[in-house]
């Protein structure tokens, strides 16, 4: 079967609104995207093969939504540095620190 992005993007809505996702009847686009992005790493579906479309859950995202599936805390717009560099350019040593000390 060729999927197409709003094929993709129902499929997504009518198996993860089983799992306890809410998508409402208004919901917007970026608001399913996000939704699904979660639902996708929760049920650890990332490189699982997507029905019978030959796609995993990963490149139908993709295809879908037109970004790569991520697994981020914030929202993309809104990323935080990875590391903060000091005059000198050498890393913080608290950047560094062990977070399992």
């Amino acid at each position: 079967m060729n999927y197409n992005a709003q094929d993709i993007d129902r499929s997504f809505v009518r198996e993860f609104a089983g799992g306890g996702d809410t998508f409402g009847p208004v919901s917007s686009r970026a608001y399913r995207r996000e939704h699904v992005r979660i639902a996708i790493f929760k049920a650890g579906k990332a490189g699982r093969a997507f029905h019978d479309s030959g796609m995993t859950y990963a490149e139908a995202y993709r295809r879908c939504y037109g970004m790569p599936l991520e697994m981020r805390a914030t929202p993309r717009a809104a990323h935080a540095p990875i590391y903060d560099v000091a005059e000198d350019d050498t890393i913080s040593n608290e950047l560094l620190k062990d977070d399992h000390e």
